[in-house]
């Protein structure tokens, strides 16, 4: 029955397709929390009287005393499970879900507020090579030691406050004065303290230029709805959306739905995405709701609960994993260590343009200046063994 249905919905062009949305592992700005080291965002394209059946059908046969079906208490009991197994089986193919490493994402916010405002009128060549995912994952594996994980709470608590004092480690030479040079976060050191007036005048305007005077800046929730409309959107079928209410939502929904989708969506392609891959349409206003009255919105946190227990605990060979597997969003953030691979070209590369990078920063040069070329030269000298003719 699901397969059918699933077939169904890809088929059709036509009529409003219903979406619900909630998330799991929400943290707000704290990134780094020990206990919930994962979030989710999920999607379910459900019409709200079949999430009805579907959940009554499973409460029958697999009865549990819970007014509000929440994963994670049913997740911790085998009843439980199979409850959840078995919803996640009758809606096989109609659900998407977003999961995200929170210590990575927080990395890659540091490339995204340290290194691109040095480069935000042409940040399109560092993305093209993937320098991002080269200085996000750096960072992440630098994290291991105290010096790494101080790094990432001064820059969270930075973040929060937009106040560079928090951050001495990034924006203080004298902090890090005492490292030694070949401390594999010195690199990032010197570029931030190099460009350090660039860094912090740029992201002082996100006080102005973003909701609640910067307050969501690290929120990862946002993200995951934009991804997962664009992932619906390519039904070409106008959604109705309703959202499990949420602050950071409620807040970013204007510049993401609304006047911010199209310079959203620009941004995207010129990152190097395909145009074909962003737009959806709305068939009224998302809605935001309280999922105790909404089986669409319960499933959804079904969906959820269950990505960010599975993803937390490592165990892919569940039924229950084994179903997610099959729904993951490509916009999903792990740690996918590849782009720091030393050995591979892009890697070695990428440390080369870094080094570079930082040598400009300790001059305050021209970070743009010919730096295609470096890539170019860097490519073309390339072996599995060294860099450099």
């Amino acid at each position: 029955m699901a397969s059918n249905e699933c077939n169904e919905l890809n088929d059709a062009g036509e009529g409003v397709l219903d979406l619900f949305l909630d998330e799991s592992g929400f943290t707000g700005s704290r990134l780094l929390d020990a206990n919930q080291p994962v979030f989710a965002y999920a999607s379910v394209a459900i019409e709200e009287q079949r999430a009805w059946e579907i959940l009554d059908r499973a409460r029958k046969d697999h009865p549990v005393q819970m007014p509000e079906l929440k994963a994670q208490k049913l997740l911790s009991s085998e009843r439980g499970r199979n409850l959840v197994a078995q919803v996640l089986a009758e809606i096989d193919g109609l659900y998407s879900f977003v999961v995200q490493n929170k210590r990575v994402v927080l990395c890659g916010k540091l490339f995204e507020y340290v290194f691109e405002p040095v480069f935000q009128f042409s940040p399109e060549l560092l993305y093209e090579k993937n320098l991002h995912r080269f200085v996000a994952m750096y960072c992440f594996i630098s994290s291991v030691d105290g010096v790494g994980e101080e790094t990432l709470v001064q820059f969270e608590r930075y973040m929060r406050s937009l106040d560079p004092g928090d951050a001495p480690l990034l924006f203080d030479p004298d902090a890090s004065a005492h490292l030694p040079e070949d401390h594999p976060l010195k690199l990032v050191f010197r570029f931030a303290n190099g460009y350090r007036d660039i860094i912090v005048a740029d992201n002082a305007r996100l006080r102005t230029t973003t909701p609640d005077e910067g307050k969501y800046v690290l929120d990862v929730s946002a993200a995951g709805l934009w991804s997962l409309l664009n992932h619906w959107g390519q039904k070409n079928r106008p959604l109705r959306v309703v959202c499990d209410d949420s602050k950071p939502i409620a807040a970013l929904l204007p510049s993401l739905i609304d006047e911010g989708k199209e310079f959203a969506i620009q941004r995207a392609v010129a990152l190097g995405n395909s145009p074909e891959q962003f737009g959806w349409d709305l068939a009224e206003p998302v809605a935001l709701a309280d999922s105790r009255g909404s089986p669409g919105l319960q499933i959804a946190d079904l969906i959820a609960s269950s990505a960010t227990r599975v993803a937390k605990e490592g165990d892919e060979s569940s039924e229950i994993a084994k179903a997610l597997d099959r729904h993951i969003h490509p916009h999903s953030i792990g740690t996918d260590l590849a782009p720091v691979q030393l050995g591979t070209r892009q890697a070695d590369v990428n440390w080369l343009v870094l080094m570079e990078l930082a040598e400009r920063a300790d001059c305050q040069d021209d970070p743009r200046f010919g730096l295609e070329a470096v890539y170019e030269y860097a490519e073309k000298s390339w072996t599995p063994d060294r860099l450099g003719g």
